[in-house]
């Protein structure tokens, strides 16, 4: 994963379109855009495949499409992590608590560790 955490414009555009739909294929993420701004659908795919490599997104195949999820937390999981940060529960057990959590949002120590830097 790339140590830069900083994001584009369009990059940060992408992943908020990914984290609204779940999932999404590449031209429906490039019709989505296609909205607020002209972009080659290859360049999508591109920033897509980028994504992926950052770790940010994860792609299944199906029929020769691939279907692109997210490993990151969106901002609004952050926000709600730092408002049950304060539960009592957490200072009991911090570990077991936060693997647990995290385990609900399908993700790793690992990948949190990342992006709660």
């Amino acid at each position: 994963m790339s140590k830069d955490k900083t994001l584009s414009d369009l990059q940060m555009q992408i992943m908020r379109i990914i984290w609204s739909s779940g999932e999404a294929t590449a031209s429906q993420v490039h019709q989505k855009l296609s909205s607020s701004r002209p972009l080659a659908s290859t360049t999508v795919a591109t920033l897509l495949s980028r994504l992926e490599k950052r770790g940010l997104l994860k792609h299944r195949t199906q029929s020769r499409q691939y279907y692109y999820s997210a490993c990151a937390v969106s901002p609004k999981c952050v926000s709600q992590w730092s408002a049950i940060y304060s539960n009592a529960s957490f200072a009991v057990m911090p570990k077991q608590w936060l693997t647990t959590w995290l385990a609900k949002l399908n993700l790793t120590m690992k990948t949190w560790m990342i992006y709660a830097k």
